[in-house]
């Protein structure tokens, strides 16, 4: 395909992007995510817990390098939200 010129070679998402232009994006729009509201401990304790399965509290802390007080403070703040969700194992992520 590529010798016919139906196809090009990429090797990497730069070239894909510089072939096909930014897809699903209109200049001028701000792209918001949920996670984009967070900050400070909030956000260093969402990025701790694992993309599946859940983590203590004491691994968080260590992890987010947050004191465990303040871990314990954030995550109902995180689960009021609909980041973390917790069980008997621990804390974990929920978007």
């Amino acid at each position: 395909m590529i010798r016919e010129g139906e196809a090009r070679l990429v090797a990497n998402a730069g070239d894909v992007v510089e072939e096909a232009g930014p897809i699903g994006l209109r200049e001028g729009l701000d792209v918001v995510r949920d996670l984009d509201a967070l900050s400070g401990d909030a956000l260093l304790v969402y990025e701790a817990l694992p993309a599946v399965g859940p983590r203590g509290v004491r691994e968080l802390s260590e992890l987010s390098g947050v004191a465990v007080e303040q871990v314990r403070a954030v995550l109902p703040l995180l689960e009021m939200e609909g980041f973390v969700g917790s069980d008997d194992t621990g804390w974990s992520r929920q978007k």
